[in-house]
């Protein structure tokens, strides 16, 4: 999901609006960013649209501002240039959407049927509108088509208001519901700004549903905690039921044993979304000590990288900081019982395969590193037909500039990297490998099979030594080769692994790659 899109997930709520005359453009940018909607969805069905885009970019840069209802190529310019950051069209025209796909803009086109969402998949979208949302089968039909599309999106827009907003966004596969309740066509033309902003702080408001839960009370002792306890148990005519680390007095007052989080205490507040309440607060200057949500930190990574453990972590958010494999990543899916204490979860691996995209008449090779691996393919297929992107983390661009190739990577720490180059490949007619390592293929290919002495695929490993499977790929077999004809250098690939014929092919056998380019077509994807 590309950066506007989760800005989208975050907001929660994207206004669409229709403007009749440029002099609204501003004070309505102001009225929406004041109740805490800084997006704004400017539909091109009127004149005025493109100079009300770009006026509302130019005077207020903080707002996410793109172009809804285009329907032509012509307009995706008009609007880009007009400083539109979104495109957004009622239906799916592959024309428009490949154009915007090509150039790099956000596009998110118009789907109400599985037909629709395949074509969406073959563009290489991962997020779809969903229009007109109730017309179409409300809820219930986004959930019905989310079931067999488990990577789609969608965002719900058509007969969304404030009854029945969290209904939606309360289903994980929407990131956000575009609506126009906030934006009455009859409040524009009556120039009541006033009460736009109070109708989007009350959008808001209902989107966050925030509800105090209790009070938390620092004690200096548990001896204390209880005497106060008592003191609240008889005022409010509650019991106290004891924990822990404090003890309630009903479901409002929680009496800390001993000194807590804050000087004197806490306030537990519920939420509907934490991660939207986390952006909606900060836009209005909160400031968030995260201290405790150092996952994603690198001094978080150290300590775990210290220990020699294994570790199970559960989280919301890609961990950059990891370099973790393909193979290493999980999702809970829940199932579909109405009743709670029969639904079942279920822990899946995210990614099942190790190839992905159509193996179809590529013509040239995109490799992750610049050694061995990329020396391998040198031989195989000739230099002139092989690139380097020079790290992981510059594939995407790599897959731009290099349309109509394979791409290989090392899926051992290409996990949080991958989600990136997925919707990449079917617009570009680029085809994924991510076998684990180079390392691990040659390793696989039986070419070493003489020197072997380990499962490849379930080794054994000091995982404090080995903090990622390259690591241990690459000592290994530096390891059994030091001193024979086979010796690994990761630098300067030895000669025997390509020299003859038969080993190209047991290495591109590996990659279930041909052997030659051109090829006819084959599918992996999965």
């Amino acid at each position: 999901m590309n950066k506007v899109l989760e800005e989208f997930s975050k907001i929660g709520i994207i206004p669409v609006i229709a403007l009749d005359n440029v002099e609204d453009a501003a004070p309505l940018a102001k009225a929406l960013c004041d109740g805490g909607l800084p997006c704004a969805e400017v539909t091109f069905r009127t004149a005025a649209a493109e100079e009300s885009i770009r006026i509302m970019s130019e005077q207020f840069p903080e707002m996410l501002v793109g172009a809804g209802t285009v329907l032509t190529t012509e307009q995706v310019d008009r609007a880009v240039n007009a400083g539109a950051k979104f495109i957004v069209s009622p239906g799916l025209n592959p024309k428009v959407v490949k154009y915007c796909v090509e150039k790099g803009i956000p596009v998110t086109p118009g789907c109400s049927n599985p037909s629709d969402v395949e074509v969406a998949i073959e563009l290489g979208l991962d997020v779809v509108k969903f229009f007109p949302a109730e017309a179409a089968g409300g809820l219930s039909m986004i959930k019905s088509m989310a079931a067999p599309y488990t990577k789609m999106k969608f965002m719900p827009t058509g007969g969304i208001n404030a009854k029945n907003l969290t209904s939606y966004l309360d289903f994980k596969k929407i990131i956000a519901c575009g609506g126009s309740w906030m934006v009455n066509k009859d409040m524009i033309a009556a120039k009541d700004w006033d009460g736009i902003t109070a109708l989007t702080k009350e959008a808001v408001s209902t989107m966050l549903g925030f509800k105090l839960l209790h009070v938390g009370v620092n004690n200096a002792s548990e001896e204390v905690a209880a005497a106060e306890s008592a003191k609240f148990a008889t005022l409010l005519g509650e019991n106290v039921k004891v924990g822990n680390s404090s003890m309630f007095v009903g479901s409002l007052i929680e009496m800390m044993k001993n000194p807590g989080r804050g000087t004197n205490g806490h306030i537990c507040i519920q939420t509907n979304y934490l991660d939207r309440a986390i952006y909606h607060l900060e836009k209005r200057g909160f400031v968030f000590d995260e201290s405790s949500s150092c996952i994603r930190t690198t001094a978080f990574r150290e300590a775990i990288e210290s220990t020699g453990c294994y570790f199970i972590l559960i989280t919301r958010n890609r961990c950059d900081c990891f370099g973790m494999s393909m193979k290493e990543l999980y999702e809970f899916t829940y199932s579909d019982s109405v009743d709670l204490s029969k639904r079942v979860i279920s822990m899946n691996p995210l990614y099942k395969s190790d190839c992905y995209g159509i193996l179809s008449n590529q013509s040239q090779v995109i490799t992750e590193d610049s050694n061995a691996g990329k020396q391998f393919f040198n031989r195989a297929y000739g230099h002139e037909h092989v690139y380097t992107s020079h790290g992981k983390s510059n594939i995407p661009a790599a897959i731009k500039e290099y349309s109509d190739s394979i791409v290989v990577v090392d899926g051992a720490a290409f996990g949080f990297e991958v989600e990136d180059v997925l919707p990449l490949l079917s617009a570009y007619n680029c085809y994924l490998v991510a076998k684990e390592s180079f390392e691990y293929v040659l390793l696989k290919s039986g070419i070493l099979k003489n020197l072997v002495t380990i499962n490849i695929d379930e080794p054994e490993v000091d995982s404090k030594k080995y903090l990622t499977w390259e690591r241990f790929y690459t000592d290994y077999i530096q390891e059994i080769t030091s001193g024979t004809v086979f010796e690994y250098n990761k630098v300067h690939l030895n000669e025997a692994y390509y020299i003859s014929q038969d080993n190209k092919q047991k290495i591109l056998d590996v990659y279930k790659l041909p052997y030659a380019l051109f090829s006819e077509t084959t599918s992996y994807f999965e």
